[in-house]
């Protein structure tokens, strides 16, 4: 099982983003990256189960909620027809999933 390699850097991004710092698409480029880079899309066993509660998971899990979501959200922008899902809506949802964990430096709504 791989490791991720730097923890931190997920949760900075995370941060960043949830205190809107950061735009949807630059969230997602490098949330990708670094998901990419940590072949981490492996991840999916016991620390990562599909549709089982984020405080079951753990960190990992949570990542590969905000990866799924990362994947919906840019399906649905087509190139030339805009949002069908707002920026806004997004950064809600992966706000929803960052408060259910208690992941340090990560502030609450």
């Amino acid at each position: 099982m791989r490791l991720l390699r730097d923890e931190q850097a997920y949760r900075r991004i995370l941060v960043d983003f949830v205190a809107q710092r950061l735009s949807a698409a630059a969230f997602i480029a490098r949330f990708r990256h670094l998901w990419q880079c940590d072949g981490a899309a492996g991840i999916d066993s016991a620390l990562a189960m599909r549709g089982a509660l984020h405080d079951q998971t753990g960190f990992y899990g949570l990542l590969d909620s905000v990866n799924t979501l990362c994947e919906t959200f840019a399906h649905n922008l087509p190139s030339g027809r805009g949002y069908r899902v707002s920026e806004e809506q997004f950064r809600k949802e992966v706000q929803s999933l960052v408060s259910t964990l208690p992941v340090p430096g990560i502030a609450r709504p």
